[in-house]
């Protein structure tokens, strides 16, 4: 399963409202879940914003306990993330749900833990959508 940077917030920070939802979907999961550095800067910021270092060193527990374990793109996934920007430029997308749609390709893996309904609209090479949850 792969992880946007949304859950992660919501994992982070147990006043938002997700954060239940989000927990329970971990603990039924099977980890390591699959994220990007790109998910993981923009989780990091935003908790950086809602709660200062706290927050940010729950996120980096996440990270080294082997909960989350980040993909490496190839040169070929970057390149695929800018033609992805471009043709989903209307939703807008933005790089970490780029980089999780180019992961989702290389591995053949449709299911995304997010709480961004963008990933509703966006479609792998296949035609097929996501498969979201919490759902």
């Amino acid at each position: 399963m792969l992880v946007d940077a949304g859950p992660l917030v919501s994992l982070c920070d147990r006043n938002q409202p997700t954060h239940a939802r989000c927990q329970a979907v971990l603990e039924a999961s099977a980890v390591p879940i699959i994220s990007t550095w790109a998910c993981f800067v923009e989780a990091m910021y935003l908790v950086g914003r809602i709660g200062g270092y706290p927050l940010q060193e729950h996120l980096w527990a996440l990270l080294n306990r082997g909960i989350i374990r980040f993909h490496e793109h190839s040169d070929t996934e970057c390149k695929q993330m800018a033609q992805l920007m471009d043709r989903y430029q209307n939703v807008p997308m933005d790089l970490a749900d780029a980089s999780l749609v180019a992961v989702a390709e290389t591995l053949g893996d449709r299911t995304v833990f997010t709480l961004d309904n963008d990933f509703r609209v966006y479609r792998l090479s296949d035609g097929n959508a996501f498969d979201m949850v919490p759902e």
